[in-house]
């Protein structure tokens, strides 16, 4: 992503984010029952994985993205009744308007525009939780910003390490890395689950190529143990986590607490994968397991962040035993999309190779 983005050249890379948004909100709105705000809500996730996937194709991240949105996972949050006040809501909006008007006027880029217009919005959403307004946690502000961590992070890494046969890129700027931390930031301050994305982000900066000061790095520190605190705070409780993982599992124990030492139980695993198999099939996982092995083949780095991401939630998902686990877990499948999306556009150029060599093999074999 360009920083000093034309407002043309801005709508370009988001018209795949755009065209996905739309027709994910078209479908949770007819198909989903859903009230108009939610589903705007919902359809803007969708919006920002199309953005995440965009180097795989204006094709593939649009399918790829509304793909993420007919999960059974994704599609439980659909319907009911709405429950955030529409004045509250309008306000935001109109103020993340003006915004996004003042800082493209005084920085001339459209990017900067944007992204600061959207971090008053998420503002605005964590001031209505502070004030009461909301709750005290917004699950979709939460899976929103789980997608923005998945599109900045591989934007990042994607851009400062790219392959010798690849385009050139603009190189990365303080900028990028100031989007990338105060993302996470808010995202711990709405709800710690975005404290797992801590190694992903660490690793991210290790392979950004950027220098960063032992100020930046202390910053960086203390919002992670921030995150970490409010995160054991709030899913940690000493008896649950010394409980039992066989009788828990006898009893199909749900708490909204972890136990320690549930990630060595076969079992465990078998649900881990069952709930990825369920989401996109069993083709869809093994797609994804392919999409992986081609990233670390041609986008090591883009590889090494993901599964770092991937990682941290498949623990969480392995001790957490909570019955809201799917929507939790979302940010697992954000980024088997993310695979599954690099294997489909890693078969249609293999594809494409081969009906060009072909090409040119006929034309060798019949002159004119």
């Amino acid at each position: 992503m360009n920083s000093n983005a034309s407002p043309r050249d801005l709508l370009n890379q988001i018209i795949p984010s755009l065209i996905a948004a739309v027709i994910a909100g078209a479908l949770f709105i007819v198909l989903g029952a859903t009230p108009p705000l939610r589903a705007a809500a919902l359809a803007a996730v969708i919006g920002v994985m199309a953005f995440a996937l965009r180097p795989m194709g204006a094709l593939f991240a649009i399918i790829g993205a509304v793909a993420l949105a007919i999960t059974p996972a994704y599609w439980s949050q659909t319907g009911g009744t709405e429950t955030v006040n529409p004045v509250w809501v309008i306000g935001a909006v109109l103020a993340g308007v003006i915004i996004s008007a003042a800082a493209y006027r005084l920085t001339r880029s459209a990017t900067w525009g944007l992204a600061l217009g959207g971090i008053a919005v998420v503002s605005a959403a964590l001031i209505a939780q502070i004030l009461g307004i909301t709750g005290s946690r917004s699950l979709r502000l939460t899976t929103l910003l789980s997608a923005a961590m998945l599109a900045l992070l591989s934007d990042m890494v994607w851009r400062s390490n790219p392959r010798a046969d690849s385009p050139p890129m603009r190189a990365l700027l303080p900028s990028h890395l100031a989007f990338l931390l105060v993302t996470f930031t808010l995202g711990v301050i709405n709800d710690p689950m975005i404290a797992l994305f801590a190694p992903a982000l660490v690793l991210a900066i290790l392979l950004m190529r950027i220098q960063v000061k032992p100020l930046l790095w202390s910053v960086i520190t203390a919002v992670i143990l921030f995150g970490a605190a409010r995160l054991i705070n709030l899913y940690h409780e000493p008896n649950y986590w010394v409980y039992p993982v066989e009788s828990a599992i006898a009893a199909d124990l749900h708490v909204p607490f972890v136990i320690g030492g549930a990630w060595r139980a076969g079992e465990r695993w078998v649900q881990l994968i069952g709930f990825l198999v369920n989401e996109f099939t069993a083709v869809g996982l093994a797609l994804a397991v392919v999409g992986l092995a081609r990233l670390s083949r041609w986008h090591a780095p883009v590889s090494m962040v993901t599964l770092a991401a991937f990682a941290a939630y498949a623990l969480f998902g392995l001790i957490y035993f909570g019955g809201d686990a799917t929507v939790l877990l979302l940010p697992l499948l954000m980024i088997q999309v993310f695979w599954i999306t690099y294997a489909l556009a890693a078969l249609r150029d293999w594809i494409t190779k081969i009906v060009t060599a072909s090409r040119k093999w006929r034309g060798s074999q019949n002159p004119v």
